[in-house]
């Protein structure tokens, strides 16, 4: 007999988070959800442009993303289009400015890439 329980769970975006809980400053935020990250950062549009110094670190894993109906290039085009410099974070915490090429061939080398997003040069 499976004893599996269902738990209902509130759903907040981050823009709704960030509204009710009255959040006065954002500098960093972390996604790990894979592969749901673009639902995700469409639902944190307004707090982008309410803290345009947040800095987003996202794992991304294109494979993942395509098995749960997403378009992996999607998620890259958000920040693109939102002006966001993109890096690739390395194991040992160094930044690397990154292409879709150079984004596309490190995430087929490891299955993933961590990406840290951001309107600020962070090599700098």
């Amino acid at each position: 007999m499976n004893s599996a329980q269902v738990s209902v769970v509130k759903l907040w975006s981050v823009d709704q988070f960030a509204k009710v809980e009255n959040i006065g400053s954002i500098k960093f935020i972390k996604i790990d959800v894979q592969g749901y990250e673009l639902p995700v950062c469409l639902g944190m549009q307004q707090t982008l442009v309410d803290h345009p110094d947040v800095a987003i670190a996202i794992e991304y894993a294109p494979a993942a993303m395509v098995d749960l109906g997403f378009e992996p290039q999607e998620l890259l085009q958000f920040f693109q289009t939102r002006n966001y410099l993109i890096y690739i974070l390395s194991l040992k915490g160094d930044l690397t400015p990154a292409s879709p090429d150079l984004i596309q061939q490190k995430a087929t080398e490891r299955g993933y890439v961590d990406l840290i997003c951001s309107k600020k040069d962070l090599t700098a």
